[in-house]
């Protein structure tokens, strides 16, 4: 059941990585996280790293994925 709760989490952020125009291979947490370390302020970016600090302290930087991203449609 732990296996299973996990991988839906993990579908589910890419899911909404997806419907906000992201690589469909990357989390959202990753996502924030990559855009955040490059220092984008923009209120977006911030909101979402803040709610996400909710969950695990550096929540966004922990869950960078190096290898993904190259396969986003709107470009951060």
């Amino acid at each position: 059941m732990r296996a299973w709760s996990w991988n839906n989490l993990l579908s589910w952020s890419q899911k909404f990585n997806v419907y906000h125009g992201g690589d469909p291979d990357e989390t959202f947490s990753s996502r924030v996280g990559k855009n955040v370390r490059r220092g984008d302020t923009g209120l977006y970016w911030r909101f979402w790293n803040w709610f996400l600090n909710f969950f695990e302290d550096n929540h966004a930087g922990k869950s960078i994925e190096p290898g993904e991203g190259d396969a986003q449609i709107f470009k951060d």
